[in-house]
């Protein structure tokens, strides 16, 4: 820890050294940081959120999770802009053929967060993300297939 010159304390925990890390990552066109750059932004106002997306990281966390973003969604200018910028890591990495983000993007489609729903786009993108192999996708297309 460091003095700076206004005399407060420079704090870095690991957690935020790593964050950092991993959006400088990003910026450099790491498909894997830019989809862990996406989930802490679509996560980023509500932690009880990211708990729900980590807690086993499963697929049904993660429908839950972005069903609960839908249900708090009080069309805050935050949340919106936490929405977009989820997106626009999604879509840098799942351009990379990164079958998580795929699968982000097909949730973000589906329930139209920093996207307008879109239903035929949700399905094309979780198709991708099957088709890539990623065991989530796959069982989320089977749920859809089934109904």
């Amino acid at each position: 820890m460091s003095l700076c010159s206004c005399g407060y304390r420079n704090v870095y925990t690991a957690e935020s050294t790593a964050r950092l890390k991993t959006f400088a990552q990003a910026r450099n066109g790491n498909a894997e940081a830019q989809f862990k750059a996406g989930l802490a932004s679509a996560f980023a106002s509500d932690s009880r959120l990211a708990h729900d997306y980590n807690a086993g990281n499963t697929a049904s966390n993660m429908i839950i999770a972005y069903y609960r973003m839908g249900a708090r969604d009080n069309g805050s200018q935050n949340t919106v802009e936490n929405y977009n910028e989820a997106r626009d890591w999604f879509e840098k990495s799942a351009n990379q053929n990164y079958a998580p983000a795929m699968f982000q993007l097909s949730l973000l489609y589906e329930f139209g967060r920093g996207v307008p729903a879109d239903p035929a786009e949700s399905m094309k993108w979780l198709i991708k993300a099957a088709d890539a192999g990623y065991a989530p996708a796959k069982k989320r297309l089977d749920e859809h297939l089934s109904q």
